[in-house]
């Protein structure tokens, strides 16, 4: 009889150990399947339409170390030009207003004054006496050869002959920088005012005289700037330095509101160190000439100065969900008629370039894995 109640005590005790058993496992299992039904969305084909949702792969990227760096567009000096003159004198005409173009050669405004006249006097006075002299200069040395003459007239003759040449040359050298034509210089076309005439073709970028004023040789007058050959300078710190070599690719924005990317290269690296800043200057080759319409000297630049590459797995910035400092993907599980059956997947991000970002643990999908590259923030956000 002990016997018989001992094995159904034993027996009900392992009906019971049992049952336990299988409500754990069935418990654990529902729980797994509820947490991986939180990581699965379903979308159909209608709202994938709607959304403009869009399906990508892993890739091979290129991605770049790049050196941070700001700057602005810039002219070269030869490309700026600061419009003074020699000599002073009052303002006769000026036509011309800030963005005004100029060619090279062409009359940028008259300068008057009555000195102008004197010395156009004194030129002439001096070439017709120059030509006297000069005849009695060779006739006196005729005569000091033969011994006709005295020694101290030929010297005298020599003397006056050489002091009216050199005043004549002085002269003549101040009416060229005066744009007086010396060649065709006669009483009849003497002048009163003077052309000033614009170095290089460009545009008018400041004015600073008008009619009647008076203008001295330390003014400036005007400016003007040749857009054509634009360039950009860059300021980057001095721990960076090492990173950066000629020829290197710039990669660079403005800031007009365009997300428009430019390209140019690393042409000369100023190794002048600013004290207070720690910086140095970098200028970048010549733009292309495409680009004119688009800049301005002066606008405001941000660039990245490439200075390595590698090719790495990665994915569009726009696949990768950032939810509290982890990242997620959703990966394509299956279509089946009009659905779509996503799965949120952890991802490990490397490097970033371009909008691309590296996949570091890439052994965690397939090669032939799809990707949710557009849409996937707004699913997993509801």
């Amino acid at each position: 009889m002990k016997n018989t109640t001992m094995s159904i005590l034993c027996a009900a005790l392992l009906s019971f150990y049992s049952c336990s058993n299988e409500a754990a496992v069935t418990d654990n299992q529902l729980i797994e399947e509820q947490e991986e039904s939180f990581d699965l969305y379903a979308v159909n084909t209608a709202q994938f339409a709607t959304a403009e949702m869009q399906l990508t792969t892993l890739q091979e990227i290129p991605f770049h170390e790049v050196v941070k760096a700001t700057g602005s567009v810039k002219v070269p000096p030869e490309s700026m030009a600061s419009i003074g003159t020699y000599f002073e004198g009052t303002v006769k005409q000026i036509k011309l207003l800030p963005g005004s173009i100029v060619n090279q050669g062409d009359v940028l405004f008259r300068l008057e004054n009555p000195e102008f006249v004197e010395m156009q006097q004194a030129f002439l006075e001096a070439k017709n006496q120059l030509l006297s002299l000069k005849s009695d200069f060779e006739r006196q040395e005729k005569l000091y050869q033969n011994s006709v003459s005295s020694q101290k007239n030929f010297i005298k003759a020599e003397s006056d002959y050489h002091v009216v040449r050199v005043r004549h040359e002085s002269l003549a050298k101040k009416l060229t920088l005066m744009g007086v034509n010396t060649n065709t210089l006669t009483t009849n076309n003497i002048t009163t005012s003077i052309a000033v005439r614009a170095p290089i073709a460009g545009q008018i970028t400041s004015i600073n005289i008008g009619t009647g004023s008076y203008l001295q040789p330390s003014q400036v007058a005007m400016t003007i700037v040749n857009t054509e050959n634009l360039m950009i300078e860059l300021t980057v710190f001095e721990k960076d330095l090492a990173k950066i070599s000629k020829d290197q690719t710039i990669e660079f924005t403005l800031q007009n509101g365009s997300k428009e990317s430019y390209q140019t290269t690393v042409q000369l690296i100023n190794k002048q160190i600013d004290s207070q800043n720690r910086t140095v200057m970098i200028h970048s080759a010549e733009l292309n000439n495409e680009y004119n319409a688009q800049m301005s000297p002066g606008m405001y630049v941000e660039a990245d100065i490439i200075c390595s590459s590698s090719s790495r797995i990665g994915l569009p910035e726009s696949a990768v969900v950032d939810i509290d400092g982890t990242y997620y993907i959703l990966v394509l599980q299956s279509k089946k008629g009009d659905t779509y059956l996503f799965k949120k997947q952890e991802l490990t991000l490397g490097k970033q370039s371009n909008s691309f970002v590296e996949v570091e643990n890439k052994q965690d999908f397939a090669d032939s894995i799809r990707i949710l590259s557009k849409g996937a923030f707004n699913l997993i956000a509801e």
